[in-house]
């Protein structure tokens, strides 16, 4: 269970009022086109990746019983010393692939046609 701090709870001003300020040059600085570019690229990859748990609970009935039973994972540590901390385990199996093509599909379909 992760907790926030006081130093952390202190530092969230600062660093989303830096967050903001850095937002802001980018529209300054920027055409409306790139900003408009980097949006829609934003919104396809967020998308894509809500739309896979979505599909993947459809889609595994059906592909399930074709597709090997074969799990991949992800493990991203961070190494001090002696210390192992995991950052981030990602699992996932080629019916979760399948979701993140159909997904990413239909994403691109809707970028294209909007």
């Amino acid at each position: 269970v992760e907790t926030m701090s006081s130093k952390d709870a202190m530092m969230f001003p600062i660093i989303a009022s830096a967050a903001l300020f850095g937002l802001y040059v980018v529209i300054k600085i920027l055409s409306k086109e790139y900003v408009n570019l980097l949006m829609a690229g934003y919104f396809f990859f967020l998308g894509t990746g809500c739309l896979i748990p979505m599909i993947d609970p459809i889609i595994r009935p059906i592909f399930g019983a074709i597709l090997p039973k074969t799990s991949y994972q992800f493990l991203f540590l961070q190494k001090d010393n002696d210390k192992k901390e995991t950052l981030n385990d990602i699992e996932f199996d080629y019916v979760s692939m399948v979701a993140l093509v159909l997904s990413g599909a239909f994403n691109a379909w809707y970028a294209f046609k909007k």
